[in-house]
Parts: C-alpha cells; structure tokens; sequence
C-alpha cells in the first residue's frame, strides 16, 4: 500500500479561540516550513512542526493518506 505524506499549515491568531487553516498544503515539510518563514509577521520556529509570531501561532500538521498502488 502506498503511504502519501502531506503537510498542511494551521494558523492561530494569538487573540481568537479556534484556527483556521490556509489554502496551503506540501509535500515536503521543508517547504511547509519555508512557506510560513516567509510570512510578513516574522515567526520564529519553536519546533519542526511550530511557530510563533507577536500575531499567530504555526501549526504544521503531517497527514499520511494511504492509498493502493496503481
């Protein structure tokens, strides 16, 4: 069975309940992380899959969907 890995961004304004999540998803957690390094807000990474800026909270979630081979 094959094992697809994607990584989705979570956004979290720092004064609201609930996130809401991008129109961004990626292969490669590098380019997750890349993405949200370009932010105008700045953030800064706390761990792989988190960041942290005056305004949001980065949440990067790794989904693996699994799938038969063709």
């Amino acid at each position: 069975m094959k094992v697809t890995k994607i990584y989705v961004v979570r956004v979290q304004a720092r004064d609201e309940w609930g996130s809401r999540n991008l129109d961004e998803a990626f292969f490669k957690l590098e380019k997750a992380q890349k993405f949200i390094e370009s932010r105008g807000d700045n953030p800064k990474q706390f761990s792989p899959y988190y960041y942290e800026s005056s305004e949001y909270r980065y949440y990067i979630d790794k989904l693996s969907i699994h799938g038969k081979r063709r």
